[in-house]
């Protein structure tokens, strides 16, 4: 009995969790500056108190040192009580693009937030402009990888 409490607690959650689906138009999440990134927001079963939802392109950093979090683009709009879907557009920026490396990462996302509860959902995506973010590697650490060591310095003698 305690299980089954506790599974239909979970679920509940759960649900509550997925108020706010935000679903892309495509199923590949990298695009390349100049792409439109375009999708919509399923608002299902938000508190009636809910007024409006902000829908914003973002980039953050993860990783040691301070997080940084910076909007790209927001889009307002009123929504009522009802379940309801709304379509979103941006476009991708050219500056700055998705990389992770050894010490940080910066990560794009598609972020909505119901006001005044703050419920929200984020999306990941990658701006690039390859088909994948940029890989920052440490360059001894390659060469390692590689089996080449460190060139050793040679000097020439001048013909004295």
């Amino acid at each position: 009995m305690k299980i089954s409490a506790f599974a239909s607690r979970l679920q509940f959650q759960l649900e509550k969790l997925d108020m706010l689906h935000i679903k892309l138009d495509r199923k590949k999440t990298c695009y390349a500056p100049g792409d439109l990134i375009a999708g919509t927001i399923q608002a299902s079963e938000l508190p009636s108190e809910a007024h409006k939802l902000a829908i914003r392109l973002l980039w953050f950093t993860t990783g040691k040192g301070t997080r940084d979090v910076n909007t790209c683009c927001e889009i307002v709009q009123a929504i009522g009580p009802a379940p309801s879907t709304l379509a979103f557009e941006f476009i991708a920026p050219h500056r700055p693009l998705s990389f992770s490396g050894q010490l940080i990462s910066l990560q794009w996302a598609i972020e909505v937030v119901a006001f005044p509860s703050k419920q929200s959902s984020l999306a990941e995506i990658v701006i690039t402009h390859g088909d994948a973010e940029i890989i920052l590697i440490n360059r001894e650490d390659e060469l390692k990888r590689l089996g080449i060591g460190k060139p050793a310095l040679q000097f020439s003698s001048s013909g004295n």
